[in-house]
């Protein structure tokens, strides 16, 4: 039998490839994700997320997050972190906290790491304060 963590490792592996191999298609950000790091003391997965904005109002940043894959994955949403302040209306300025629907009530099983990446990438084009 696995184990949660086990099932969300090989998820997570998966989502990865799949990430790899079929990239989200936006002319918005140009985006990269950084190997996942096992957090032995958290029984959770890290991925870290760096995104260059090509339009919009962030236009010419770079931002890095931190996504963050719960050993409940994918039945639990990842969290996300900024790693530095962002005045965003979807990013806490007090702890980088990453405000999206997609990452809470918005959830589903179905839902992949490619397509937080995807929201985030959207969250730079279209700020939402209803998340």
């Amino acid at each position: 039998m696995y184990s949660s963590n086990q099932l969300a490792l090989a998820r997570l592996r998966k989502d990865l490839s799949d990430l790899a191999s079929n990239p989200p298609i936006t002319s918005s950000s140009a985006t990269t994700v950084s190997a996942s790091h096992d957090d032995p003391t958290t029984d959770s997965a890290s991925l870290d997320v760096t995104m260059k904005v090509l339009q919009g109002a962030y236009k010419g940043g770079t931002f890095e997050f931190r996504m963050t894959v719960p050993k409940l994955y994918p039945f639990k949403p990842p969290t996300v972190q900024a790693m530095a302040p962002i005045y965003h209306p979807n990013v806490e300025l007090a702890t980088g906290r990453v405000a999206l629907q997609v990452l809470g009530q918005g959830w589903r099983p179905v839902l992949s790491v490619g397509g937080v990446i995807l929201c985030l990438e959207m969250m730079f084009l279209e700020p939402s304060v209803e998340a």
